[in-house]
């Protein structure tokens, strides 16, 4: 059964356009960067939006994995890429909200070097657990947890990941000793969950996997109703979107 233990959003983070007239954009290929490896949910909605933009605009639009370093190396590719509009940023929390807490000096300034563009998803976060793990339900996993303290593990995408926070966040409510588990990336987090090298994660459902399950009932209110986020953004101190010299929004075709 589904449960939702958190809820995450994604949004697109452009650079916005200098002195091109808003008419004209966009009329080459654009690329949208995913700062973490392909597989995962940033991955995918970047490349369903990637598909439909490519429709709306009758111009390609390309999908580059920058990933490394919770997704620092992404985003500053783009804050660092010239603000025509043709760079975009599919970005979650970690590399504009979370990481500027985690690591000592970064190449950019989450704050200056971007400008959001559009919300793009929301996508929820859920406890999935290996077929082998005793446990049924959250009631369960936490007291199998509190009668082998620090031996149970848990995979995330990376330190300072939405999903790493979810685990330590469940960690302190329930009053546990688990062991967090980075991988870069969601992808391998879930392949070593499906072959068992590690008992549970936090991850979104995009691809449920029959090798893995998510236990019932619900945890605790205060945990399902956790709301980290992610989001867009683009470099330099840029125009307001919206403004005379920002990239035209994008619409929906008339039906």
């Amino acid at each position: 059964m589904t449960r939702w233990l958190a809820s995450l959003t994604a949004g697109l983070f452009a650079l916005t356009l200098g002195a091109l007239p808003a008419a004209a954009f966009p009329d080459r290929a654009v690329r949208i960067v995913v700062p973490f490896p392909a597989g995962g949910s940033n991955d995918v909605i970047a490349r369903i939006v990637g598909q439909r933009l490519s429709e709306i605009w009758k111009q390609p639009v390309v999908i580059e994995n920058r990933a490394g370093a919770g997704g620092n190396i992404g985003g500053e590719a783009i804050a660092r890429a010239d603000a025509d509009g043709y760079s975009l940023l599919l970005a979650a929390p970690g590399p504009l909200a979370i990481n500027p807490s985690l690591f000592q000096r970064m190449n950019y300034d989450p704050l200056k070097d971007f400008a959001p563009i559009a919300l793009t998803a929301s996508v929820p976060i859920v406890l999935a657990v290996h077929p082998q793990v005793r446990a049924n339900t959250v009631a369960e996993l936490i007291a199998l947890a509190k009668a082998e303290p620090g031996k149970l593990h848990f995979g995330s995408s990376g330190a300072g990941s939405t999903n790493h926070l979810a685990g330590e966040l469940f960690k302190s409510l329930a009053g546990i000793n688990i062991q967090h588990v980075p991988y870069r990336g969601a992808a391998p987090a879930m392949n070593d969950l499906v072959a068992g090298h590690i008992p549970f994660m936090f991850r979104s459902p995009a691809a449920r996997s029959a090798r893995s399950r998510w236990p019932a009932p619900p945890a605790p209110r205060s945990i399902r109703n956790c709301r980290p986020w992610r989001k867009p953004a683009s470099p330099g101190s840029r125009p307001r979107p919206g403004s005379a010299s920002s990239p035209p929004p994008v619409r929906r075709p008339p039906s």
